[in-house]
């Protein structure tokens, strides 16, 4: 998985981009309430745990998605997505 960063100029944004081996991109992002208290790696760090929860979002989907088409061909209909 490729990763890319940004903090914007003179903020505390951090911004991550996450592309999958599949070549599906996700964005993360970060902000610290006081720019005293700004560290680049703690927003790096939460920047990338967030794009990462956005994938496992887009799995649980998928998952569904798998579970109710395996219940409809067993003769179960599931709810229409």
């Amino acid at each position: 998985m490729g990763e890319a960063y940004y903090v914007f100029p003179g903020t505390t944004l951090t911004v991550c981009a996450l592309t999958c081996r599949n070549e599906f991109q996700v964005v993360g992002h970060s902000a610290c309430a006081s720019p005293e208290n700004f560290d680049p790696e703690l927003g790096r760090k939460i920047a990338r745990d967030n794009a990462r929860a956005q994938l496992w979002a887009l799995e649980g989907y998928q998952l569904r998605t798998f579970l109710m088409h395996a219940e409809r061909a067993r003769g179960r209909d599931g709810p229409a997505v």
